[in-house]
């Protein structure tokens, strides 16, 4: 058995093509490949690399509608020990590793080591936003290798014009205050607006529905 440093010593005798084996990992690794070296007189050393096997798969969907969305960009953070703090996932080159959701909607991490794992949104496809995050939502936790499961939500989105007209003289109203109810990204369904010199106001980005 290995000690803390991961290291352990063994008398073997002077022998070509000996193999060494890794018989057992902890809980959540992957049991590396054997290793076939020449043992010489003296100190020989074989060096193992174990994975971690841990998994987490985002699916990103309409918070409304509930279809699946492809196309989004996802990050994963994995949480320190204060969780409002943590690191992103990277990849081989030690850059933040972004995956776009497939045609499913979900995009799959793996190697994972044991933790707590935030989704992160990174980018939006065309014509969506993100919804508002609820606690926990986009949490997935993998313990002894897991493989474990977060959701994203966004928001389609398109854009909407209102104009405020004289009932009788069909002239345009300018400086009009308007509210607008209906979903919003924030959760408060409500939007006070006024439309301007012209009578007419642009929302761009409202969340259709």
């Amino acid at each position: 058995t290995t000690n803390n440093k991961g290291e352990v010593t063994l008398d073997v005798p002077v022998k070509d093509d000996t193999t060494i084996k890794v018989t057992d990992v902890p809980d959540g690794y992957d049991e590396p490949d054997d290793k076939v070296i020449d043992v010489e007189p003296g100190d020989n050393k074989a060096d193992f690399v174990v994975e971690p096997i841990g998994k987490v798969t985002v699916t990103v969907y309409d918070k409304l509608t509930g279809d699946v969305v492809p196309g989004a960009g996802v990050s994963l953070l994995m949480h320190g020990t204060n969780t409002s703090e943590g690191s992103f996932v990277t990849d081989a080159n030690g850059n933040n590793l972004l995956l776009m959701s497939n045609a499913e909607g979900t995009v799959t991490f793996d190697k994972l080591a044991d933790g707590t794992y935030s989704a992160m949104l990174m980018s939006a496809p065309a014509n969506y936003i993100q919804a508002a995050v609820e606690a926990g939502a986009d949490q997935a936790t993998v313990t002894n290798g897991s493989h474990a499961y977060a959701l994203h939500r966004l928001y389609a989105v398109g854009n909407m014009s209102i104009t405020v007209v004289n009932k009788t003289t069909g002239e345009v109203v300018p400086n009009a205050e308007v509210t607008v109810e209906g979903p919003t990204a924030d959760g408060t369904n409500v939007q006070h607006i006024t439309t301007g010199e012209s009578g007419t106001k642009v929302l761009s980005n409202q969340i259709i529905g």
